[in-house]
């Protein structure tokens, strides 16, 4: 979608679901040390509650970043464009 005619919303939401991604990877890389499944748990949570926010905003059409780290992927990914 986002390789013939650069598309400003489709640009945004591949750089919020690339950081999401990313954070995932490191988050369950770190947390994998401890042998915890409180820790565990709450990664999940936090994620899934990040990703269907992220969802739900592309399915209205809308560009709002996601909470905590939605700004900062906008930033970190600004070469995706």
């Amino acid at each position: 979608m986002n390789t013939e005619n650069k598309n400003s919303y489709a640009s945004f939401h591949i750089r919020q679901a690339l950081g999401l991604s990313i954070t995932f990877i490191s988050l369950g890389l770190i947390i994998s040390n401890f042998d915890s499944p409180m820790i565990s748990i709450s990664m999940w949570i936090f994620l899934s509650v990040l990703w269907t926010y992220g969802i739900f905003s592309a399915i209205n059409g809308q560009t709002k970043p996601i909470p905590l780290l939605g700004n900062y992927f906008q930033k970190w990914f600004s070469n995706i464009s």
